[in-house]
């Protein structure tokens, strides 16, 4: 059994591919996400700027179900750690074991 989840965020062909683990969701840099937007580019009321970095976007779902904060800079060894699964996913061309 795996203990995380590739998922395609965002919506149709320019959407990305984005990884799951406990409670957090991380989202590499690039692709659709507007700054501001929350989940889906869409603007969320708790919106504090740009939401992604240079190392993408990071959400802890436990406390922010909607995706509205970015805490990528405050938890730099999660986004790595998420940042490798996504990696090592991506190059072998599948999750599954």
């Amino acid at each position: 059994m795996r203990d995380h989840l590739i998922v395609h965020n965002g919506g149709g062909a320019s959407g990305r591919l984005a990884v799951r683990q406990g409670p957090w969701t991380y989202i590499p840099p690039g692709g659709n996400r507007r700054p501001g937007a929350g989940p889906k580019g869409k603007q969320t009321a708790g919106s504090q700027g740009p939401v992604e970095t240079s190392s993408g976007e990071l959400y802890n779902l436990a406390a922010d179900l909607s995706e509205a904060t970015n805490v990528a800079r405050e938890h730099p060894d999660v986004v790595a750690r998420l940042r490798e699964l996504l990696k090592r996913d991506q190059e072998a061309g599948r999750s599954r074991p």
